[in-house]
C-alpha cells in the first residue's frame, strides 16, 4: 500500500527502520497521574448494562484461563470480541463504540495529536502543516482539549484495568514510541483546560507514558529566541528531560535543522531578487534561532537518543538551488560557529552549561557529525512535491503512487483485518480514528467530537473505512 498518514511517515523518517502538571513542580504531575490511572470501582449503569458488563467479564476470565497465556502477552485479538462486548460499559470515551470498533482503533496506535499546525512553515513539510492560527470558522479546532486528552487516556486506563492487560501495547518493531504530533512542533504543543490553565509536552508525556507504557517522541525546529514564553517552556522541558527518570520515558529528542525553514526560504527568495542585505537578515534570523535552540538543549547533548535531524536535497541540477546538501553545509557551519560563541561566552562567564574547554570540543564534535555527516534526503511528499518540479521521473512516480493508492483501496478493505495488522492508527483532535492516513467512521466520544480539524478538510477521493467494514472484518 502507498497510503500514509503524517504520523505514519514520521515513524519511518525518525525512528527509521527511526497531567496534569503545573509549572511549580513534579508533585502535581505524580499526584495527577496517580488519580488518573488508579483503580476505579465499577459504578452502577442500570440492570441491562450491569448484566452485559458482568457477562463480558465472565467470558473474559474464562477465555484468559483457557488461553494459557501470561496476561502481559494477551491482546484483544485473542478474544471473541462479540462475547467481550460490554467490558467497556460506563467508560465515557468509548460510548457508542462496540468492542470490535475499539479493537480496531486500539491496534498499532502511533499517537494522539495534541496540536495541528506549525509556525515554521517549512517548504519540505510532508504533513502540509499550516500555522496554528489557521482557524477558518468557529467549528474548527487546532488543539485537543485537556479534558478530551484525559478522557482518552483515562478511558484506556480503566479499560486496561478491567482487561488485565494493556490494549494499547504495540510491537516495538513497528513503533517503540507514542507520538503526540504529526504536523506540529513540540515546543508549540499545549493544551488548555476549561479554566484556561496551560499544559505542555512534559505534562502530556507523563500521562501518555503512564497509560500506554510507550516512550515519547520530541521534535522541534527551534523558536524565536526573543519569545519568552517559548524560551521558558524550552528550558522547562530541558530540565524535565535532564532527570534520568524522565529521560528514560523518551524514545528520541530531536532538533530539526534544514534549509527549508520559512525564514531561510525567505532569505533564498530575497537573494534571488538581488536584495542581499535583506537576504542576510533573514538568514541570520534562522541561524540565530537554531544556535539558540541547540544551546538551550546543551544539557542533553550527552544523551544517546538526542539528535539533530538535518535534511536537504541532493547536489544535483534537478534540485532547487539553496536547498541542496552543499547549502545545508554552509548553514550548518554558520550555526555551529554561533553555538561555539555561546559556549565560549558561557565558559568565560556564568558557566551555566559549559565547565571546561574539553566540553566545548566534545559538543562541537557531535554537532559537526549530526549536522554534516548524518544529512538525510527528502521525499516528494506534501509540500515537498513542489521542490521536485525539475525531476520528471519523480513527478511521474508521484502521479503513479497517487493513482495506485486509490486503486488499491478496495483490496485493502477486502482483507481489512489482515492489512490492519501492519497499519498505523492515529487519533485526531476530535477523536476521529485514521488508519494509514485514511479516515474511518470510528470516533471516540470526545467533547469536541462535532468540531472539524485540518484532517477533516483533506481530499480522500471517497475512501472511507466504515463501521460495517470493521464489523465484518473483526
Amino acid at each position: 500500500m502507498q497510503i500514509y498518514s503524517s504520523l505514519n511517515i514520521l515513524a519511518n523518517k525518525i525512528c527509521g527502520k527511526n497531567n496534569l502538571a503545573d509549572n511549580n513542580g513534579q508533585k502535581s504531575v505524580t499526584n495527577a497521574c496517580h488519580t488518573l490511572c488508579s483503580p476505579q470501582s465499577i459504578p452502577f449503569y442500570g440492570l441491562h448494562n450491569v448484566n452485559k458488563l458482568q457477562s463480558a467479564n465472565n467470558y473474559l476470565q474464562k477465555a484468559k484461563t483457557e488461553s494459557g497465556k501470561d496476561e502481559n502477552d494477551l491482546t484483544l485479538a485473542d478474544f471473541d470480541l462479540d462475547k467481550l462486548d460490554g467490558i467497556q460499559q460506563g467508560i465515557g470515551v468509548f460510548k457508542g463504540l462496540s468492542m470490535k470498533e475499539i479493537a480496531f482503533a486500539s491496534q498499532n496506535v502511533l499517537g494522539l495529536s495534541v496540536n495541528h499546525g506549525c509556525s515554521s512553515n517549512c517548504a519540505h513539510c510532508f504533513a502540509n502543516a499550516v500555522p496554528q492560527h489557521y482557524k477558518p470558522d468557529s467549528d474548527m479546532i487546532n488543539r485537543v482539549s485537556y479534558e478530551d486528552f484525559n478522557s482518552y487516556m483515562g478511558g484506556y486506563s480503566k479499560l486496561n484495568k478491567r482487561l488485565g492487560f494493556n490494549s494499547l501495547k504495540i510491537d516495538e518493531n513497528l513503533s517503540p514510541y507514542f507520538a503526540m504530533f504529526g504536523d506540529s512542533d513540540c515546543i508549540e504543543m499545549q493544551m488548555k483546560d476549561k479554566n484556561g490553565k496551560i499544559y505542555d509536552f512534559t505534562d502530556a508525556n507523563e500521562i501518555a507514558h503512564k497509560t500506554t507504557g510507550r516512550l515519547g517522541l520530541f521534535d522541534t525546529a527551534g523558536w524565536n529566541p526573543k519569545d519568552k514564553r517559548y524560551q521558558d517552556r524550552a528550558e522547562k522541558i530541558v530540565k524535565y528531560f535532564s532527570k534520568p527518570e524522565n529521560y528514560d520515558k523518551m524514545c528520541q529528542i530531536d532538533i530539526s535543522v534544514n534549509p527549508f525553514h520559512s525564514l531561510n526560504t525567505r532569505s533564498i527568495e530575497l537573494k534571488n531578487e538581488g536584495n542581499d542585505k535583506a537576504s542576510q537578515k533573514f538568514r541570520d534570523f534562522y541561524t540565530d534561532r537554531m544556535a539558540n535552540a541547540i544551546y538551550t538543549f546543551t544539557p542533553l547533548m550527552d544523551k544517546k537518543n538526542f539528535h539533530c535531524i538535518s535534511r536537504a536535497m541532493e547536489d544535483s541540477p534537478k534540485s532547487v538551488e539553496g536547498y541542496q546538501k552543499k547549502d545545508l553545509k554552509e548553514l550548518s557551519d554558520e550555526i555551529i560557529a554561533k553555538v561555539e560563541n555561546k559556549y565560549n561566552d558561557d565558559f568565560n562567564g556564568e558557566q551555566k552549561y559549559i565547565k571546561s574547554p574539553e566540553q566545548i570540543n566534545k559538543y562541537l564534535g557531535k554537532l559537526n557529525y549530526e549536522l554534516k555527516d548524518r544529512v538525510r534526503g527528502i521525499d516528494p511528499e506534501g509540500r515537498a512535491e513542489k521542490l521536485f518540479v525539475k525531476d520528471e521521473e519523480v513527478q511521474k512516480a508521484i502521479k503513479k503512487d497517487k493513482i495506485e493508492s486509490i486503486e488499491e483501496f478496495p483490496d485493502f478493505t477486502k482483507d481489512l483485518k489482515e492489512n490492519a495488522k501492519e497499519s498505523f492508527r492515529d487519533i485526531d483532535l476530535n477523536g476521529k480514528v485514521y488508519i494509514n492516513g485514511l479516515p474511518t467512521e470510528i470516533q471516540f466520544n470526545f467533547d469536541n467530537k462535532n468540531k472539524k480539524t485540518h484532517g477533516d478538510i483533506e481530499d480522500y477521493n471517497g475512501r472511507l473505512i466504515t463501521k460495517e467494514m470493521v464489523k465484518k472484518a473483526y
